[in-house]
């Protein structure tokens, strides 16, 4: 990086490259344990590789081409951590005025028709999937609280591959997630 930058060279698309590799060695090795029939190891391994697609990613100019690949092997990266995990996550849409945005419901064990659920905003541009990696969800979850995450406009997945841009009236979107979650039955 040192010398790329002595050159004139920003080393952004160095930097994309080495953290863009690590994540795709990790999904091979998340291959291998799935095949070996280990998913727990293979979601960690999915894990990992979500974490360092997003933190090449972040580092790149917006609206980067390379930028939105790599975002996108992470959203799949991550997406094969809820399908192999075992924990009771789900990807979710909230619909807010004409459209969605996504987001993750962390389902408390033992959630019933009065089970309360905490919704996590995120923010200067973090992403669900950050959120994720935090030990809110478990700790929320030990108590019986169910855990919504979200990429809500001018974050995440809203703003890179939706082009939802920040919004300043935060009730517009936060009570969509209000009434998304009044639409389930736990």
């Amino acid at each position: 990086v040192i010398a790329l930058s002595a050159e004139g060279d920003d080393a952004t698309s160095a930097y994309l490259d080495a953290w863009e590799g690590l994540g795709d060695r990790m999904v091979s090795l998340a291959d291998e344990e799935l095949a070996a029939g280990r998913p727990w190891s293979a979601a960690s391994r999915f894990e990992r590789a979500a974490n360092y697609y997003m933190t090449g990613e972040r580092m790149q100019e917006i609206g980067g081409r390379r930028r939105t690949e790599v975002y996108g092997k992470m959203l799949e990266a991550f997406a094969r951590v809820v399908v192999h995990g075992g924990e009771p996550v789900s990807r979710v849409e909230i619909p807010c005025e004409g459209g969605s945005f996504p987001g993750l419901f962390f389902r408390a064990p033992g959630a019933g028709p009065r089970t309360p659920v905490m919704v996590q905003f995120n923010g200067l541009d973090s992403t669900k999937e950050q959120m994720w990696g935090s030990p809110l969800r478990t700790e929320l979850a030990r108590r019986g609280i169910s855990l919504l995450m979200v990429d809500h406009p001018g974050t995440g997945e809203a703003l890179r591959l939706r082009g939802l841009t920040a919004v300043p009236e935060s009730e517009r979107w936060g009570s969509a997630c209000i009434d998304y979650l009044e639409s389930r039955d736990d």
